[in-house]
């Protein structure tokens, strides 16, 4: 391989290493704006597993309307902020597993609007039953 290929390959790694610096700065700093101008607001986790073989995913698409202001901790948490008061969340499920025909069959279910309830400093656990086919908005009991 060449010089010139090197030192292109390594611009794209530094180029896109400052991006996800800025973009993961500019996010902060929206985070820490939306805690200080709405100390009340409640922290939703979002339970997506991955369980063996079988993968599920849960996906915000919007709150009230806009787009979900989205936290990680710890590298594996994630979750979104509400508002106290009724808030319509519009979610959508998926889970996937190995096939027999196919290497993986993924099921879809359509995005669907829900109406929660949010209380001041709570936090809460958003998932969804299989077997029961509903989406579960509970509050997380402290420990």
């Amino acid at each position: 391989m060449s010089t010139v290929w090197i030192l292109f390959i390594l611009a794209i790694c530094g180029i896109s290493l400052v991006f996800n610096i800025f973009s993961y700065t500019k996010h902060n700093a929206k985070l820490a704006k939306f805690t200080e101008e709405h100390p009340q607001a409640a922290k939703v986790s979002v339970k997506a597993n991955k369980i063996g073989i079988i993968v599920e995913n849960l996906n915000v698409l919007s709150v009230n309307g806009e787009q979900p202001l989205i936290y990680q901790e710890k590298l594996i948490n994630t979750g979104f902020y509400l508002l106290p008061g009724k808030n319509i969340l519009e979610v959508s499920y998926d889970w996937s597993r190995p096939g027999i025909l196919h290497k993986r069959v993924t099921t879809y279910y359509d995005p669907c609007k829900i109406e929660v309830e949010a209380e001041p400093n709570k936090e809460y656990k958003l998932s969804y039953d299989r077997k029961k086919e509903e989406y579960e908005f509970e509050e997380v009991k402290a420990v």
